[in-house]
């Protein structure tokens, strides 16, 4: 049977499979008999009914952690395999289905609340991580070994009116930090061997694809001050040696779709050096070999823009 308890728009619910008095369900203390509890399965879940209230919690755990606690952890749900096996395992597993007008939804969302001034080490709203120890590991088929992965599958004809994305990360830093802040962080930790080749990896792999990376300046006052930044510590061991480097088939190194000077180029100016040194020059590599670009100074151009 079904116990409700219900405190003005909050309504929780607990369904076992057994009888049992109409106690409130906190221990097995005056229960008819020991609980059976019943599962559902993935498509016929257990019934809660339909709700029209402002609240549904299934289960709500509150737990204060005090001075001398070690680890402390909500749930604790813990698969172990026993045989080789071809299957599926999800440990967790989240699943909303929408299928009427809905303005927010999230099938899993992890929060962290700073309520006082107090000393914090590293936190995060959602900790994903994979450990791997000495162990041989093979290859089934070309599937990718991941701390955390994301997966957007829209079906071909599906008309979609708003953007879309895999990921949307939303730095909302409204003061100043010390220290630099940022929308995405890849920390390349060297402290110890470490054989990570990129810290970005970009599989372009579409024929319908725009560009790998885009960055759209749209402050409401301000420029952008710099789209891309490179920066190498002035020391022996954080040098940058190539900021840009090129392999494989590239057309054009840079493109400017405008000619007067909008996109940073322009065909109008030209270079009136009187047969002079160049003011400047570009080192690049060709091959192992260094080259250089020549540049002028305002001084020495036809025109500036």
């Amino acid at each position: 049977m079904g116990v409700t308890n219900s405190t003005g728009s909050h309504r929780f619910k607990n369904q076992y499979e057994a009888a049992m008095s109409v106690v409130q369900p906190t221990d097995v203390t005056g229960l008819d008999e020991a609980i059976l509890h019943k599962h559902g399965t993935y498509s016929t879940a257990l019934a809660y009914g339909n709700q029209s209230d402002d609240h549904l919690i299934i289960k709500s755990m509150h737990i204060s952690a005090s001075a001398t606690a070690k680890y402390v952890f909500g749930d604790i749900n813990y698969i172990e395999t026993s045989a080789a096996s071809t299957g599926w395992i999800h440990v967790g597993y989240n699943y909303l289905s929408v299928a009427h007008d809905l303005v927010n939804g999230y099938a899993t969302r992890g929060r962290v609340a700073v309520g006082a001034a107090c000393e914090l080490g590293e936190h995060a709203g959602v900790l994903g991580s994979m450990e791997i120890g000495a162990y041989a590991v093979t290859a089934n088929g070309a599937a990718v070994l991941t701390a955390g992965l994301f997966d957007l599958a829209v079906t071909a004809g599906a008309t979609i009116e708003q953007e879309i994305c895999c990921i949307e990360v939303r730095p909302r830093v409204g003061a100043n930090v010390a220290g630099s802040s940022c929308g995405i962080r890849i920390n390349v930790n060297c402290s110890v061997a470490n054989y990570v080749d990129y810290g970005l990896d970009i599989r372009s792999m579409s024929a319908n694809q725009t560009a790998a990376i885009r960055i759209l300046a749209t402050p409401a006052s301000a420029a952008l001050a710099t789209g891309i930044l490179f920066e190498g510590q002035d020391s022996s061991t954080s040098v940058i040696t190539d900021a840009l480097s090129f392999a494989g088939g590239v057309t054009n190194v840079l493109n400017f779709d405008a000619t007067d000077g909008g996109s940073g180029a322009n065909t109008s100016a030209a270079c009136d050096t009187d047969g002079q040194n160049s003011d400047g020059a570009i080192r690049i590599d060709v091959n192992g070999t260094p080259y250089y670009i020549a540049i002028w100074n305002a001084d020495h151009t036809s025109s500036s823009w």
